[in-house]
C-alpha cells in the first residue's frame, strides 16, 4: 500500500503576508528611519516576527531591503498601516544613495488606503486626524493587547472579507 499523500496537507507555519510598521523620528516622514518591525503571517496566526533599531538609518534600511527582496521571491505580499511608509522608505533609499535598491515586482498594500476606499470614515490613519492604529483596532472591535504587527493582521484579517473580489492584487 502507498503511504503517500497526493494532496498537501495544510501548513499553518506559511507566510501569506508580511506587515510592516516603519518608525520614523516624526510623522511626517521626513524624519529619518530609526527602525522597523516585521510580522509574517498567515489567516491562522503570525509565524514569526523581525525587527531592527539602533543601528545606522543606512544600515537599518539594509536590513528592512533584505526582508522586502524576500518578499519579492517569495510572493509575499506585504502590508503597511500608513500610506506614507512606502514613499518614506523610497525617498530615503533616494536620498542615501542605494542605487542597487528595487521595488520592481514587490506588492503591497496599505490598510489606510483600504479603509479610506472601502470604508466611510476609518481612513487617515496618523495623517491630519492624528488617528492610530492602536485606536482603529479598538474602534472595530479588536481589543486584545498585541504587538503592532499582530493588530495589523487582525485589522487585515477583519476588514478583508469586506472588501472586493477583485483584492488582493495578485
Amino acid at each position: 500500500m502507498i503511504d503517500n499523500k497526493w494532496f498537501c496537507e495544510p501548513n499553518d507555519e506559511r507566510e501569506s503576508w508580511c506587515f510592516l510598521i516603519l518608525e520614523q523620528r516624526n510623522s511626517e516622514g521626513d524624519g529619518s528611519i530609526t527602525g522597523w518591525q516585521i510580522g509574517y503571517g498567515n489567516p491562522k496566526k503570525m509565524t514569526r516576527t523581525l525587527s531592527s533599531s539602533g543601528s545606522s538609518e543606512e544600515e537599518i534600511i539594509q536590513g528592512l531591503l533584505d526582508e522586502i527582496y524576500y518578499c519579492r521571491r517569495e510572493g509575499i505580499l506585504m502590508i503597511t498601516a500608513e500610506r506614507d511608509s512606502v514613499p518614506a522608505l523610497r525617498t530615503h533609499i533616494l536620498l542615501l544613495g542605494m542605487e542597487e535598491a528595487s521595488f520592481r515586482g514587490v506588492e503591497y498594500v496599505c490598510i489606510d488606503r483600504l479603509l479610506e476606499e472601502h470604508f466611510l470614515g476609518l481612513g487617515d490613519l496618523d495623517g491630519s486626524s492624528g488617528r492610530s492604529i492602536l485606536e482603529l483596532g479598538e474602534r472595530i472591535g479588536i481589543v486584545e493587547d498585541c504587538e503592532e504587527t499582530e493588530l495589523l493582521r487582525r485589522i487585515f484579517l477583519r476588514i478583508g472579507p469586506l472588501l472586493p473580489k477583485s483584492f488582493p492584487p495578485r
